[in-house]
This record gives C-alpha cells, sequence and structure tokens, in this order.
C-alpha cells in the first residue's frame, strides 16, 4: 500500500539562538496525515531541506542550501515538533533569496511537502546582515563588518560603525565632499580624486597641534603668525630657510615687516637692509648702531662711548675726525688729504713733550 503525505498544518517559531559564535536554531512543528491511515502516528526518520526557486508541483526541487535528516522523530495523532540546526548549521545569508522553502520528506511515505518561508525572523535578518557576504535591499538591520562591505552600496544608510578595517581595491570617495584614497600610489586626497601628493588637499587645514618636518623643525602656530600674539618656528636642530633650490639663479630671501621689504638676500649672497638692490656683501640704508666690546678681532670696531676704535691686530686705534683743536684727524680740503692735527701745535722730533712750535 502506497502511503502519500497529504496535508500538513505547519509553523515556523522564533529563532531560539542567534549569536555570533552560535549557531542559528529553527524550531518547526506540523500536523502530518497520509492518504491510507490518516494522521501519523509513531518514531519515523525525517529529511528537512531548505532549496531555492523549487517548484514541487512542477516536479522541480531548485536548489538545495541546506539539508538535515533527523531519526527517531515523534509523531502523536499526527503531530511533531522538530529543532532545525543542531546537527548542520543554517547560515543566515541562506535567507537573502526571498524565494526560498522548506521540503518535508518523511521515511516511510512517499511524496514531498514544501513550506515557503514567508518571512524571516528579524534576529535572523540581523545576523544576515552582521555576517553577509552580499547585501541587496531595503531595511537591513545589524551592522555589516567593513570587510565584507563588497560592490556598490547606493541607497543604503545607518549601516552602524565599522568594527574591522576597511579594505577596498578601488578608490574610496566618502559624500559629496571628496576624502579619496588611491590604491595605486597610496595618495590621499581632501577635497580632489587625483592627489598628487602623499596628502593633497583642497581647502584650508586647520592644526591643533605642531607640523613636523623632516630636519625636525616644527611649526607650533602658523596660524597665529598673522596674529598679534605671533608664534615661533621651532626645532632642536638647525632651521634652514632657503631659496632658488632648483639652482636657476633667480630666487632671493625677502623678510617683509608691515608689507615693506626689510631683508633682503640675493642670490649672489649680498645682504641688504632697507635696501631691496644691496651693490655690497652687506649694505644699510639707514645708521648703524655700534656699541663697546672687549673681543679683540682683527676687523672689529666699537664706540667706547667717546671714541671710535678699531683692531688692527695688534692694539685698538681710534677712527674718530675730531676738531683741530683736540687733534685727531681731519680732511685737508686744499691738499685733499686726510691729515693727522695733534691736540697743541708744537712739533717734535725725538721728543715726547715738545716746548716749541719744532
Amino acid at each position: 500500500m502506497i502511503q502519500k503525505l497529504l496535508g500538513i498544518v505547519f509553523s515556523l517559531l522564533c529563532v531560539v539562538t542567534v549569536l555570533h559564535a552560535q549557531p542559528i536554531l529553527l524550531t518547526v512543528d506540523g500536523t502530518f496525515s497520509d492518504s491510507q491511515s490518516g494522521l501519523l502516528t509513531g518514531s519515523r526518520t525525517v529529511t528537512i531541506s531548505l532549496n531555492r526557486n523549487a517548484d514541487l508541483f512542477a516536479g522541480n526541487t531548485g536548489t538545495e542550501l541546506w539539508t538535515e535528516t533527523l531519526p527517531n522523530v515523534t509523531f502523536s495523532s499526527g503531530f511533531m515538533s522538530v529543532e532545525l540546526g543542531r546537527l548542520t548549521t543554517i547560515k543566515p545569508e541562506y535567507f537573502l533569496d526571498s524565494n526560498v522553502i522548506f521540503i518535508v520528506t518523511i521515511d516511510g511515505v512517499s511524496g514531498r511537502v514544501g513550506i515557503p518561508v514567508r518571512y524571516v525572523p528579524l534576529a535572523v535578518r540581523s545576523n544576515v546582515s552582521d555576517v553577509a557576504l552580499r547585501v541587496s535591499g531595503n531595511a537591513i538591520e545589524g551592522a555589516i563588518p567593513a570587510s565584507l562591505v563588497t560592490g556598490t552600496l547606493s541607497g543604503i544608510t545607518g549601516l552602524g560603525p565599522l568594527v574591522t578595517t576597511l579594505n577596498s581595491s578601488a578608490g574610496l570617495t566618502i559624500g559629496t565632499r571628496t576624502l579619496f584614497a588611491n590604491p595605486g600610489s597610496g595618495r590621499v586626497g581632501v577635497g580632489t580624486s587625483s592627489p598628487l601628493h602623499a596628502l593633497d588637499v583642497s581647502g584650508n587645514v586647520r592644526v591643533t597641534g605642531q607640523v613636523i618636518f623632516a630636519d625636525g623643525s616644527s611649526l607650533s602656530s602658523a596660524s597665529s603668525l598673522a596674529t598679534s600674539g605671533g608664534g615661533p618656528i621651532s626645532s632642536t636642530r638647525d632651521v634652514t630657510l632657503e631659496a632658488d633650490n632648483d639652482v636657476n639663479f633667480t630666487g632671493k630671501i625677502i623678510a617683509k615687516v608691515g608689507g615693506v621689504e626689510r631683508l633682503v638676500i640675493l642670490n649672489d649672497g649680498k645682504v641688504g637692509i632697507g635696501t631691496t638692490v644691496p651693490i655690497q656683501e652687506f649694505e644699510v640704508n639707514g645708521g648703524i648702531l655700534v656699541r663697546n666690546t672687549t673681543i679683540s678681532n682683527p676687523g672689529a670696531i666699537r664706540f667706547d662711548g667717546s671714541v671710535f676704535e678699531g683692531y688692527d691686530g695688534v692694539a685698538w686705534r681710534r677712527l674718530d675726525i675730531e676738531s683741530n683743536s683736540a687733534g685727531g684727524w681731519t680732511f685737508d680740503s686744499v691738499a685733499g688729504k686726510l691729515v693727522q692735527v695733534m691736540p697743541t701745535s708744537k712739533v717734535g722730533i725725538g721728543l715726547t713733550t715738545p716746548e716749541y712750535a719744532l
């Protein structure tokens, strides 16, 4: 006698647990009967599979995604209750496709019963989005790990925080204001999708700390240099100001204060203060204040408070031009020469204290 599985009263109960480290467990309840003896009783082997795009009326079982065989399932007045996922892991991504059904086969009874999955419990949907290899559709719940984000995700919002490294084999652009990372060159562009340097910013940059340069120098407050407070350029080593580093002999160093060029260093090394076109190695357009010193270096000049002196390598010599009555050097406009005038009109030859004119 051939027994045929005739009907089913079926319910897919809630997910028992869907924690990351634990399996998804589903409870299936149903009442079964056959064409000969009615409601099933006793102990039987039941096989349940999850299939995609199946059409049992057409004899098409579709693609099998998951299957589990449960021995010794008890039927009481046709009713059975089994737990799925204990023997074979149910993966949440199986439910990404809307056209999936459970197919029930009972040992000793011919035929199969298809149970369409009309909905996916929210707990499963959350787990699907948490471990999904691909995502499509709207209203996806849960967080998608960054390592699993691939393809185009247009229109999907509220993915939650990325908890793993985000890897992209193509450039990464965020929002309408571009943050672009070029995986080939390793360059990052802010406000530009074609960065020319390791970091290329199209727009203003605000730094709350220091900008450290390769030579160890730092700029601690670049923005405040234009304010009344000012800001230092500091370094634990040398600080170099360089112009004409392409050596085409056109660059110079200019120091401006109040919009006026106060100091210039030309390409040939000439330094000018108060002039932009010095013609000597050092040229000052204005007065020079010389003070006293006790360091005796040949060529040094000093003012000791009363006279100017220059050191010739042996002694300090007076440089100032005094009046004839005081003695010293003066200019003879008739002879066109500098002459030395002694404090008195007496001249001694071989004497240090002459008493007469000669």
